[in-house]
């Protein structure tokens, strides 16, 4: 027996638009991640550790860089199509052709849309995730009694890490 969609704790948040139970994606699940650390030494440099927060969520941002490079791509074809729908359909009063060159305007167009914003919230999650890494390993640090042990604004530490 299926159990009643109005009884799941997220069935408020699910669309039954013409009767049917989407899935929900991108939803954050019900444990938090662990926090692994971001490694970060006293010889790291600013730009190579900006690129180790970047790759911190590779499983997120790499397709999420993917999708927004097909998504640009995808933009800049969109004036191409319609000069071409343009040229082949109008001013060769042709209306066949002229169909199919919207048809494929339209694709493109509605395409490039859902993947740049699919892309766009790939990659929102996994700067989520990675803040909140940084977040853990900071307080880690503050809330540690040798973390603190050699300062005296132990306020002004967990001031600058809020």
């Amino acid at each position: 027996m299926r159990p009643d969609p109005a009884q799941e704790p997220d069935s408020a948040l699910r669309s039954h638009l013409l009767g049917i139970h989407w899935p929900l994606f991108f939803q954050a699940a019900p444990e938090p991640p662990s926090p692994a650390p971001v490694p970060c030494d006293v010889s790291t440099t600013p730009a190579r550790f900006t690129w180790r927060v970047i790759l911190a969520a590779r499983r997120w941002t790499l397709p999420a860089g993917v999708l927004q490079i097909i998504s640009q791509i995808a933009a800049t074809v969109t004036p191409v199509i319609a000069g071409l729908a343009i040229d082949h359909g109008v001013r060769d009063g042709d209306a066949r052709a002229l169909t199919g060159w919207l048809v494929l305007l339209a694709v493109v167009v509605v395409a490039g849309s859902l993947i740049g914003r699919t892309g766009s919230r790939m990659g929102l999650y996994g700067m989520q995730q990675v803040q909140h890494r940084l977040r853990m390993q900071v307080t880690d640090r503050l809330l540690d009694p040798a973390g603190t042990a050699d300062r005296r604004l132990g306020g002004a530490l967990l001031s600058v890490a809020t």
